[in-house]
C-alpha cells in the first residue's frame, strides 16, 4: 500500500478498483486530449470537452486522496470516482461523428443487456440501431441515453451490494457484542451461566470457573473456522470493491460463539433425551459440534450474499461475463 498527500500528484492505492479506475481515467485522459485539438481546429463543442476534463479531474481528486472510515463505510469515494469516469466516457461518445460509433456498440450493448431489462424500451431501440447500416445523430442519441440508464442502473445494484455488506458487518458486530456479553457474564459470575454437568466442567473442573463460557464459545468458533473453510471452496470471488464474501464469513464466528453457549445450555437443561452427565472431554466435542452447526443457519445468507454478487455480474456458473472496456469491471 502507498500512500501520497493530494498535492504531491501521486494516487493513493489500497484496492484493485483504484488501480482500474486510474488505468480508464488515463486512456479517457488521452482520447479527450485528441478531442480537445480536433475541437479546437474546428470548433466542435469545447463546452462539453471542458466539461469532460472536470469529471477527470474529480476522479484524480479522489484516486489521489486516502479514504475517510465514512467514504470506506457509504462508497462515496466509489462511487464518485465510476459516477464521473461514466460520464466522461458518454460525452466522449456524444461528441462522436455517428459514423464512428460502430467500435464502441458492442461493449455498449454488452453492458445494457447486463443491467437493463430484456424488453427495456431502450435496449430494444439499441438493437435495432446496431443492425443499421447507417448510423445518423439521432442513433447516435440512442447510444448515449442508453448508457446513462445502463450507468445508473449499474451503480444502484453496486449500491444495493453496499448497503448488503453493510448489514452484514453490522450483523456481525452486534453477534460480536453479544458474545462478549455472554464471557464477561460467565466471568464475573461462573455461577449464573453454569456449564458443568454435574462435577464435570469444560475446564475440567469440579466447580464453574470464570473461563468456562470464554473456552465454550471459543471452541464454537473452532468448529466454525472448520466448516467455513470446507464452505469457502462453494463460494465464488466478485469483482467489487465490497468484500461481501468476507463479511458473509465475519458473521458466522460469533454465530458459532453463540450457538456453542446455546447448545451445551439446551443439553443441560434436557431438551435432547439420552444425554446425561458429560465428561469434559465430551462437553468439548458438543461445543465444537453446536459451533460447526451454525452452518444451518447462515447458509442460506451465504446463498444471498451469492444472489446479490451474481445480480452485477460477477462471476457465475457460465464463467465470467463480458467487461464494459470503458466503464466498470462486473462489479467495480
Amino acid at each position: 500500500m502507498a500512500s501520497q498527500s493530494p498535492d504531491s500528484g501521486q494516487k493513493y492505492v489500497d484496492s484493485a478498483w483504484r488501480i482500474d479506475a486510474e488505468s480508464r481515467r488515463c486512456t479517457l485522459g488521452a482520447r479527450l486530449d485528441i478531442e480537445e485539438a480536433r475541437a479546437g481546429a474546428d470548433g466542435r463543442a469545447p463546452d462539453w470537452v471542458k466539461c469532460a476534463k472536470n469529471r477527470l479531474k474529480n476522479v484524480d481528486d479522489v484516486l489521489k486522496a486516502r479514504p475517510s472510515r465514512s467514504q470506506r463505510w457509504n462508497g462515496t469515494d466509489v462511487e464518485r470516482a465510476w459516477v464521473n469516469l461514466h460520464e466522461a466516457y458518454t460525452i466522449l461518445v456524444d461528441l462522436a461523428d455517428p459514423q464512428d460509433l460502430r467500435g464502441e456498440l458492442p461493449s455498449v450493448h454488452a453492458l445494457a443487456k447486463r443491467v437493463l431489462k430484456p424488453d427495456d424500451p431502450e435496449l430494444v431501440h439499441l438493437a435495432e440501431v446496431i443492425n443499421k447500416p447507417v448510423l445518423d445523430a439521432a442513433d447516435r442519441n440512442t447510444v448515449v441515453n442508453t448508457m446513462r440508464s445502463a450507468y445508473r442502473a449499474n451503480a444502484e445494484q453496486h449500491r444495493r451490494v453496499r448497503s448488503f455488506r453493510n448489514i452484514l458487518l453490522v450483523t456481525a458486530a452486534v453477534l460480536m457484542v453479544f458474545a462478549l456479553l455472554f464471557g464477561t457474564v460467565g466471568f464475573l459470575t461462573p455461577e449464573t451461566l453454569n456449564l458443568c454437568f454435574g462435577q464435570n466442567c469444560p475446564t475440567g473442573r469440579s466447580v464453574p470457573t470464570r473461563p468456562d463460557v470464554f473456552i465454550v464459545e471459543l471452541l464454537g468458533v473452532f468448529g466454525t473456522m472448520i466448516v467455513g473453510a470446507l464452505a469457502i471452496r462453494r463460494m465464488r470471488g466478485t469483482s467489487t470493491p465490497y468484500a461481501v464474501p468476507l463479511a458473509s464469513l465475519l458473521v458466522k464466528l460469533p454465530t458459532g460463539a453463540l450457538t456453542a453457549v446455546g447448545g451445551i445450555v439446551l443439553l443441560k437443561a434436557g431438551f435432547a433425551t439420552g444425554v446425561g452427565d458429560l465428561e469434559p472431554a465430551q462437553i468439548v466435542a458438543y461445543a465444537v459440534l453446536f459451533g460447526a452447526s451454525q452452518q444451518a443457519l447462515t447458509q442460506l445468507l451465504d446463498r444471498q450474499a451469492q444472489t446479490v454478487l451474481n445480480s452485477v455480474g460477477s462471476v457465475g456458473q457460465d464463467g465470467a461475463k463480458p467487461k464494459d472496456p470503458n466503464g466498470q469491471t462486473d462489479g467495480a
